[in-house]
């Protein structure tokens, strides 16, 4: 192993302040994948839409390896590795120095904003996919679709009147 890559990966609090920033490198990079992704679906380009699963896919393997190594550093300097990162500073004590303490609130900034950013694109995914089969049901010249629910509730295709019946008495 290299001197560098030895130090990177040291048990330290510096060490775990670098795998934070890590993570939240990642973060920003899975967002800028997210805008790419809406942008791509906003042009109705599949190939685009296409890579930018595959890139999110390959951002978010990358972040649950930096997830795993910052757990395994927690597990060492705080004795736990499922420590919240909100009481980061409480569990580790002095082992909390301020670098530590700043990469942990740019990480919980990072997930924040690709929560929020997640959240949109799940929205604009939804609402594409519902102006598409609306589309397709206007261009095949089919109504919108009936919605109809068997005894058990399970969802059943164009058999539906209209009507809910309650047959438990």
């Amino acid at each position: 192993m290299s001197v560098g890559l030895q130090s990177r990966c040291a048990v330290t609090p510096a060490g775990l302040a670098d795998a934070m920033h890590t993570e939240a490198r990642l973060l920003d990079k899975l967002v800028e994948v997210l805008l790419r992704q809406r942008d791509a679906i906003a042009a109705a380009d599949v190939e685009r839409i296409d890579e930018c699963v595959h890139s999110a896919h390959r951002v978010l393997l990358t972040l649950s390896e930096a997830q795993r190594h910052r757990r395994a550093l927690l597990g060492t300097l705080a004795g736990a590795e499922d420590v919240p990162l909100r009481s980061l500073d409480e569990v580790l004590g002095e082992a909390a120095t301020d670098e530590v303490v700043a990469a942990r609130d740019r990480l919980l900034d990072a997930a924040a904003v690709a929560g929020r950013e997640v959240a949109v694109n799940r929205h604009v995914v939804e609402a594409a996919m519902a102006a598409s089969d609306a589309q397709l049901r206007l261009l095949a010249g089919v109504g919108a679709r009936r919605l109809a629910y068997d005894a058990c509730a399970n969802e059943v295709e164009g058999k539906g009147s209209g009507a809910l019946i309650n047959r438990h008495v």
